[in-house]
């Protein structure tokens, strides 16, 4: 996708990348290692010691780094840099890194630039203003499990970007916006947002980014005063994302908002309450092809959907779209403006008019939503832009040429059609290689099974995809239509993952999804597994061993060097916390430990881990 820096900033507050502030070596306490174990030290090496980090400054080095203190950053620089580095990993222990008096144009407290493999866990950032965390030019890492206080901000204005980014489980009280970002998860996150300008999350210049199952606090009363967040979730220039499945309170402007060029788009299964505006919508640079809007909910909006375009071409446009999209089985209920129009798409008397030799408005499909039936009907301008799907439900029009043939409850006989989600009941525990089945009723006319992949584990695959093609089955034929979609085909890593599925049919609707949460095994990877802080101190102040990065579902069975066992433990998402104490729940002394992991395959790992009271 070609994509252009410079439109970016009509978006939202103006924010620049100042030059790094000087920095310091981060003052710390290493854990060293132990040599000479003797017949201990055949059974592994140790895993990387864990450093304790107990001030602001630089990270340049691999490795595990904990806190067990507060940070507070020097007056107007940035607390902690990690910079130039890969497989770092983050725990603050619940301690707070915060900055004090800093630009806006810089972070305050946590800043990682040129990283790849890294993870940011148990941290809370704080800042009165500027930056709380800045990502650049870094890939394939986890922000998890956090309280952010501050704007995030992922690649802003910077073209080379960032990809494959979890950003999961965290709680904010700022933005987090992402530019030039790929192939990244924003997945299961908090945001309650104060109560002036701005958005929950925005993805500007990015591709194949997945936003699903987000809870976003926009604090609008619902007044005229504008105070609260903008909007929900706002997409620019972005290509193949999906978002799906998130919660959106109380926005004045738009629930879900898209501004430039969309394609190949997925806005699917969100819920959306109190937007002032429109719960969907686009007029800044619209231009649409290939999108799916499927299935959402809309409540207490304005309207269900508005569409128009402000700006003639923009550099880098020679053509403008709204084509080949497809709007079904969307919902809307108890209008804020119930004498107005349900949903709005003008490209004729709205905004910006674009010469028509520059323009392709053409193919658009509208099926099974519902428009509420005591709104006015919807606006399409121009009305050759829309093919009627069928089962759409809203008032009648006074418009001879009005594009839908609109259903109602009344004993006109035409109603909204209900599809049936997919048959979909997989096992809770698979091997990598499975397949997956799915089952639809061969009497709607099967085109085709969708399938999405999402992980929910730290550095695995973000998200794949896979198609498959229904047999050849006549639309009067009863039996159900069965497909495998074949997981082994994704080379996916062991570990949790999401999984939805949903159908196409014959004549271009889509079917709601089923879904359904697995755990896919296999063999035990002996470079990945992380014990930390091994040795362990008393002085170190960390009251726990960690085993990181197994299998989910491994067991670890500890014993002492003559082979007394000791306890075992039962890894949970892929970890499991030793509170070092037996299986009576004593305190164990100090002295060498052996470790043995076995996975759900029956493979097995062994290691030592070092006590020092």
């Amino acid at each position: 996708m070609k994509r252009n820096p410079l439109i970016v900033l009509i978006l939202g507050p103006i924010l620049f990348c100042a030059a790094a502030q000087p920095a310091r070596a981060v003052d710390t306490q290493a854990m060293t290692g132990w040599t000479g174990l003797g017949e201990a030290a055949a059974l592994g090496p140790v895993a990387p010691p864990a450093t304790i980090i107990s001030a602001c400054g630089e990270i340049t080095q691999s490795g595990n780094y904990i806190l067990n203190s507060d940070l507070q950053g020097t007056s107007g620089s940035t607390c902690l840099i990690i910079h130039d580095t890969s497989n770092i990993h983050l725990d603050c222990q619940g301690h707070t890194i915060s900055g004090v008096n800093v630009p806006s144009t810089i972070s305050g407290t946590l800043e990682i630039s040129s990283v790849t493999l890294f993870s940011v866990t148990g941290c809370k950032l704080s800042v009165a203003q500027g930056w709380a965390l800045n990502i650049q030019r870094s890939h394939q890492g986890i922000i998890s499990n956090n309280t952010i206080q501050g704007l995030t901000v992922s690649s802003l204005y910077d073209s080379i970007g960032s990809s494959q980014l979890q950003v999961l489980n965290n709680t904010f009280t700022g933005e987090y916006y992402q530019a030039y970002t790929d192939d990244s998860i924003v997945s299961n996150n908090v945001f309650n947002l104060p109560t002036n300008d701005g958005s929950g999350i925005s993805s500007q210049n990015g591709a194949n980014n997945l936003i699903i199952a987000n809870t976003i606090f926009g604090n609008w009363n619902g007044g005229d005063n504008l105070i609260g967040a903008d909007d929900g979730i706002v997409l620019g220039n972005e290509t193949g994302t999906i978002v799906k499945q998130n919660t959106i309170y109380g926005v004045f402007d738009c629930g879900i908002e898209t501004v430039y060029m969309i394609t190949n788009v997925t806005i699917q299964g969100n819920t959306i309450q109190k937007s002032g505006v429109s719960g969907i919508g686009s007029w800044y640079g619209t231009n649409w092809q290939n999108n799916l809007v499927d299935n959402n909910t809309v409540t207490q909006s304005s309207s269900l959907f508005l569409f128009y375009r402000i700006y003639d071409l923009l550099p880098g446009e020679n053509h403008m779209y709204f084509q080949n999209n497809q709007f079904t089985g969307n919902h809307f209920s108890s209008p804020m403006n119930p004498i107005g129009p349900a949903a709005t798409f003008d490209f004729e008397t709205m905004g910006t008019t674009i010469p028509v030799a520059e323009e392709t408005l053409a193919s658009n499909t509208f099926s099974n939503n519902d428009f509420d039936l005591s709104e006015l009907s919807p606006i399409f301008l121009p009305e050759t832009m829309i093919i009627d799907g069928g089962g759409n439900l809203c008032s009648a029009s006074s418009d001879p040429a009005f594009p839908l043939a609109c259903g109602s409850s009344s004993a006109t006989g035409t109603a909204t059609v209900s599809l049936p989600a997919p048959s979909f009941a997989p096992s809770s525990q698979l091997p990598v290689t499975a397949s997956l089945d799915a089952t639809y009723p061969g009497s709607y006319g099967v085109e085709k099974f969708n399938w999405l992949v999402t992980s929910m584990d730290p550095m695995m695959r973000v998200q794949d995809a896979m198609t498959n093609l229904a047999p050849q089955t006549q639309s009067s034929n009863p039996q159900p239509v069965a497909v495998q979609a074949d997981l082994g085909s994704l080379h996916l890593s062991p570990g949790h993952y999401h999984v939805t599925v949903d159908v196409t049919l014959k004549n271009g609707m889509i079917s709601p999804s089923a879904a359904a949460d697995i755990t896919l095994l296999g063999a035990a990877n002996t470079s990945q597994v992380n014990v930390y802080p091994n040795p362990w101190k008393a002085s170190l102040g960390v009251s726990y061993m960690k085993f990181d990065s197994l299998p989910t579902g491994s067991t670890i069975k500890i014993y002492t060097v003559s082979g007394h066992w000791i306890k075992t433990l039962s890894a949970s998402g892929g970890s499991a916390p030793w509170d070092l104490t037996n299986d009576s729940g004593e305190k164990v002394a100090s002295g060498i430990y052996l470790y043995l992991i076995t996975d759900p395959q029956g493979d097995k790992i062994n290691g030592k881990a070092i006590v020092i009271r």
